[in-house]
């Protein structure tokens, strides 16, 4: 049983790169307004709810192809990085919100692109206590180490929520986990998670611990 599901699954994957197409499958001609509509989705379409596991694979088997629909969509839709962007297709009055995490994650996860591109599309998330598409972007970005980046130094002990003596990615994911989860989350002795020392701990914590680790 095993062996079918994985040949099922290599059978998949091969389709999914072989038939790989930036060009849109709504038909603007046909009479049905809800399958025109469905061209909102026509950016974000190919890379919606991206896995790592499926991003290596078009990586190694459709690389160009992918290279060349996200050169495309950056001139068409150059406002893709845009949170609720004013601005879509037919009678909508906000860009998808998969645009940002769909494209973001294809540059992230399929083309590999460095820290330093990742980083100037690293937008605002759509609502203000944070959303899942911008932590998965902020992540994917933060794993990415700057080129050039020195190895990691002690800075101090209460930005240090692991106890490792230092200050690093474990620390981001940390400070990420005990936002989202304050009750089921340890922060080591001593630690302090409001990092920038103004209000409770949010998404500015994160910011300004990003910018201790990568300082």
């Amino acid at each position: 049983e095993s062996a079918s599901i994985r040949n099922e699954l290599n059978r998949l994957l091969q389709l999914r790169s072989s038939t790989f197409s930036k060009n849109t499958p709504y038909d603007t001609s046909v009479t049905d307004s809800g399958i025109r509509r469905r061209r909102i989705l026509n950016t974000s379409r190919n890379f919606m709810n991206l896995t790592p596991e499926l991003a290596d694979y078009l990586h190694d088997n459709a690389l160009v192809k992918v290279q060349d629909a996200v050169n495309e969509f950056h001139r068409i839709t150059p406002y893709w990085f845009v949170s609720r962007f004013d601005v879509s297709y037919d009678e909508g009055a906000n860009a998808s919100l998969y645009d940002y995490n769909a494209m973001f994650q294809a540059k992230a996860l399929i083309l590999k692109q460095p820290y330093e591109e990742l980083v100037k599309y690293l937008d605002a998330p759509a609502v203000p206590v944070g959303d899942l598409f911008y932590i998965q972007n902020l992540i994917s970005t933060i794993e990415v180490v700057p080129s050039g980046s020195p190895t990691p130094t002690p800075i101090p002990d209460s930005n240090d929520l692991t106890g490792e003596g230092y200050v690093d990615l474990q620390d981001i994911i940390r400070l990420i986990q005990y936002i989202f989860n304050p009750g089921g989350t340890t922060i080591a002795p001593g630690a302090n998670p409001n990092i920038d020392g103004t209000g409770g701990v949010n998404l500015l914590d994160i910011i300004a611990l990003i910018s201790d680790v990568f300082s």
